[in-house]
């Protein structure tokens, strides 16, 4: 499958995946389902890596620095960070009327 023109490879990569069927011996449908894709930096965005993610296929595709470093500097959680879901360790005091 090809793009028209200059719309570059990574929008037919869920196409071609939805078209792929895989050769098996012997009679029964075919799996369209592969265990792993390999793609190069051009096929590392976001969308694709979810759509791969959603229908159970692993990854192996290279990501280009910007990408790294992006998430790198977003830190584990992706962003903000998680709210504490430990209780609070303060404790409330009274004072004695003496």
């Amino acid at each position: 499958m090809t793009s028209p023109g200059q719309q570059g490879d990574s929008p037919m990569f869920a196409p071609a995946l939805d078209g792929l069927r895989i050769r098996r011996r012997g009679t029964g449908r075919p799996p369209s389902r592969p265990d792993r894709v390999r793609g190069d930096k051009a096929y590392s965005s976001r969308d694709n890596r979810d759509y791969l993610r959603r229908r159970g296929i692993k990854a192996t595709i290279a990501q280009p620095d910007d990408q790294w470093l992006h998430r790198k500097r977003r830190g584990r959680a992706g962003g903000r960070p998680r709210p504490s879901t430990r209780p609070s360790t303060a404790v409330a005091t009274r004072s004695s009327g003496a």
